[in-house]
Parts: structure tokens; C-alpha cells; sequence
């Protein structure tokens, strides 16, 4: 499941409790509570999904976005034939040597897949004598 599709399930859920609580208890729309306790079930969610994951529930409610590696990671895992962005900031070559077509290729990559260079070459074979 990709990170955004998880983010977004938890919002709708989230925001439909919300409307409830106006509309049928008489409460408030408070933006900013709305806000934390989206952040709050986002991070224990994530401990309990991916206990291993380092971060404290703290870090995550601070910066949510520190569980998209883990999402993303996890993604990759499960389906391995499919190209994983590198972590943001990184840069991901991808090379390929195939021999019986004598040639070799190459894409470098951003985080979001923009193909930044790219390169393909004959290989240099030498005889045996």
C-alpha cells in the first residue's frame, strides 16, 4: 500500500468522527485538535504496524512524515520486481550489463524517479587467441 493511500484512509476516517461529534453531539470543529489527533493515531498506527521501526511516538507526531521511509521500504520489500525511490536526498542508479547483446545501460534517479543521466554503451570484448 503506498504511504499517501494510508494517509489519506486515516484522514477520512478521522474527519468523519469529527463530523459526527458536530453534528450529532453538539461539539465544536476544532481544526487544531482535528490535526493532533490525526498525527497521534498516524504514529500508533506505525508502532504497531512496524514495531521495529526506530522512531518514538513523540518523533512521529512531530514529523509524520518520518514513517514514509518505513512505508515505503516496506512496499519494496513485498514486491520486488518494482523500482523503490531512494530515500529523499539520495540519488539510485540503476545499471544493467546484458552480455549477449554486448552492452551495458544505466539511469540515475531522484527520489521521485526523475531520470537525471542516463547512459548506454557497447562492452569492449576481446578474443581469445
Amino acid at each position: 500500500m503506498k504511504p499517501g493511500l494510508v494517509y489519506l484512509r486515516l484522514w477520512f476516517c478521522l474527519l468523519w468522527l469529527f463530523r459526527n461529534d458536530v453534528v450529532f453531539n453538539g461539539k465544536s470543529f476544532d481544526l487544531m485538535n482535528l490535526l493532533f489527533i490525526f498525527k497521534s493515531r498516524l504514529a500508533w498506527w506505525s508502532k504497531a504496524k512496524y514495531p521495529d521501526y526506530h522512531a518514538t511516538l513523540d518523533e512521529i507526531i512531530a514529523d509524520p512524515a518520518t514513517i514514509e521511509s518505513v512505508l515505503i521500504k516496506k512496499s519494496c520489500a513485498a514486491a520486488p520486481a518494482v523500482w523503490c525511490p531512494p530515500p529523499i536526498g539520495w540519488l539510485k542508479l540503476n545499471v544493467d550489463v546484458a552480455m549477449n547483446v554486448e552492452g551495458s545501460a544505466g539511469v540515475l534517479r531522484n527520489e521521485a524517479g526523475i531520470c537525471l543521466a542516463s547512459f548506454s554503451q557497447p562492452l569492449l570484448c576481446r578474443s581469445r587467441s
